[in-house]
């Protein structure tokens, strides 16, 4: 693979009455996105590969519709399943523990040993790719896929990992990353 990017989506509309994973982009969003492709930010690519959920297939539809570039969706790269009902309060501080690992986080999201075997077989089904590949997905799932491979706890990763944010990865270290991280928490 020449070159390996992950993108996360543009800014999200929040619909109380729907689940997270069923949520679109706000005007915000949409318009940043539409600026960054009119600025060719995404010419370049072979392929794109996106989670299923809406709001990041909105992105990776626009850019291929601009840009003739093929499109396939993926599950394993979705966002942390938390369709368990919308968080009132302090959502960001929920999202904190969560990354963090704290004892006593009391919501019924995905299991992080989840996540992280879908992010790892996720990077193992890359290893055959060729070309520049953009990816598409979310902020929490990206955290744990990359804040190791960047040097951050994830939850400082997103804290700081802005919507519509390109990431440039090499393949090998991240894939390289990925397995030390899998082995270490497997002994």
């Amino acid at each position: 693979m020449e070159k390996l990017v992950f993108l996360r989506h543009f800014r999200t509309r929040i619909e109380r009455d729907k689940p997270a994973s069923e949520w679109t982009l706000d005007e915000t969003g949409i318009k940043e996105m539409r600026e960054m492709i009119e600025g060719g930010r995404f010419e370049g690519f072979d392929r794109i590969i996106s989670s299923t959920e809406m709001k990041a297939r909105i992105t990776a539809e626009a850019i291929s519709e601009r840009h003739g570039t093929p499109i396939e969706l993926s599950d394993d790269i979705v966002e942390v399943n938390r369709d368990y009902g919308f968080i009132e309060g302090n959502y960001r501080r929920v999202v904190e523990r969560y990354l963090s690992e704290a004892d006593g986080f009391d919501h019924p999201w995905e299991e992080m040993s989840h996540v992280r075997a879908r992010a790892l077989r996720f990077v193992e089904r890359l290893k055959a790719e060729t070309g520049n590949i953009l990816v598409v997905s979310h902020g929490m799932f990206l955290s744990i896929l990359l804040s190791r491979y960047f040097g951050q706890p994830p939850a400082d990763f997103w804290k700081s990992l802005a919507f519509g944010q390109m990431l440039e990865v090499d393949y090998e270290k991240l894939r390289l990353n990925l397995h030390d991280r899998h082995d270490a928490l497997n002994t």
